[in-house]
């Protein structure tokens, strides 16, 4: 695979507003980072609440014994799913979900996380930087983090954001 840098926004435009007739494209965030004030569940709150609803629905599947916070489920378009601990329960509800895209967040701070992100689930999968580093995972297409935590050696391709605090960089990839 070709190894790539992009800066969003700047390569990747947004669905034109004009197209009605499109079928919502379903976004699955898996996460066992979700729960209470983990700032990392925050960060994809605020992802969420940008998705515009008329363009996608999201959903999540929480990993972990750690529950969901309500901020967390209420942004949500779709459902919320809590697989525990159970691995063979998040692949049965990814395999039911048939989602368009799957963002994994913090693929190594969860062994079931991580070795889900090795199967493919989606057209298009997603893992968004917690931890700076890509992981390696064959099945991940992109690589979402701040423009100064990657090294440029990657399998998948690199998404630079050029601020940690500009979640709109992260809604307009998703539009693509």
């Amino acid at each position: 695979m070709n190894k790539q840098l992009m800066t969003v926004g700047d390569e990747i435009k947004p669905p034109l507003a004009t197209d009605t007739k499109r079928k919502k494209k379903t976004i699955v965030f898996v996460s066992c980072l979700i729960g209470g004030n983990e700032p990392h569940g925050q960060l994809i709150v605020d992802v969420i609440k940008r998705l515009p609803s008329r363009l996608f629905e999201s959903s999540a599947i929480g990993i972990g014994a750690t529950p969901a916070s309500d901020d967390f489920v209420a942004a949500l378009t779709g459902k919320f799913y809590s697989a525990g601990n159970d691995r063979e329960i998040a692949r049965s509800i990814l395999s039911s979900l048939r989602p368009d895209c799957v963002v994994f967040s913090e693929n190594i701070n969860n062994p079931i996380v991580h070795f889900l992100g090795y199967e493919r689930w989606s057209p298009i999968q997603v893992l968004l930087m917690g931890a700076p580093m890509t992981g390696g995972i064959p099945s991940i297409d992109y690589f979402l983090s701040g423009d100064r935590l990657e090294h440029v050696s990657s399998v998948a391709q690199l998404l630079f954001l050029p601020s940690m605090r500009k979640q709109s960089h992260l809604r307009t990839f998703l539009l693509y």
